[in-house]
């Protein structure tokens, strides 16, 4: 698939069965536009006691991996299942937020800084659309345990199809059995990770 796109990165996503543990096995390619899933360091700073000229310092309170996925929804059939009935049902996986799936991630770089990323569960998600842009977007907010380096990913295969994409044209919406036409649209989901 990175031949068609000149794509020098590319995701596969595998479905952990207990949350932090990478399950082996094979995952799925996923064509991606945006992925900046990083550990992100959250710091203190000390409050001054008298005067201005006291000495501060910075401590590291904790460390989360968090940061966005962005893709186009695609039709392409994964493990039994198109992609965007992977990435929807993660997304939608526990209203309640409490036992939401997780996945483990595989993030080729060029093999210069190849990537882990265990546990990730999203935070919440957009689902979009418009008349001005063809294909439909998912957008997700995405937390997760651990990071890893120097792992192997799997490669792309060059006989493999490319991806279809949803497109906007193609989406009906009905209200009370009626469709209704609209120029865009986009659907929030929140699951209040914290």
């Amino acid at each position: 698939m990175a031949h068609f796109a000149g794509w020098q990165k590319h995701l596969h996503l595998f479905a952990e069965s207990v949350w932090g543990e990478f399950p082996g096995g094979t995952g799925f390619h996923l064509p991606y536009a945006e992925y900046d899933v990083r550990p992100r360091v959250a710091t203190h700073q000390a409050n001054l006691f008298t005067g201005l000229r006291q000495r501060r310092h910075h401590r590291v309170v904790r460390a989360t991996l968090q940061g966005r996925l962005e893709c186009p929804l695609f039709s392409y059939h994964a493990a039994g299942k198109s992609i965007a009935e992977h990435l929807l049902s993660w997304l939608l996986s526990a209203p309640d937020g409490l036992n939401l799936d997780s996945y483990s991630c595989k993030l080729f770089e060029s093999g210069v800084d190849d990537k882990l990323h265990l546990g990730l569960r999203p935070t919440s998600g957009a689902l979009s659309g418009g008349a001005d842009s063809p294909s439909l977007r998912l957008s997700l907010q995405l937390e997760g345990r651990e990071e890893q380096g120097g792992v192997a990913v799997p490669a792309l295969s060059p006989t493999a199809p490319r991806p279809t994409e949803f497109l906007f044209k193609d989406v009906v919406f009905t209200v009370a059995g009626e469709p209704v036409e609209l120029r865009s649209f986009e659907v929030r989901v929140n699951n209040r990770l914290e």
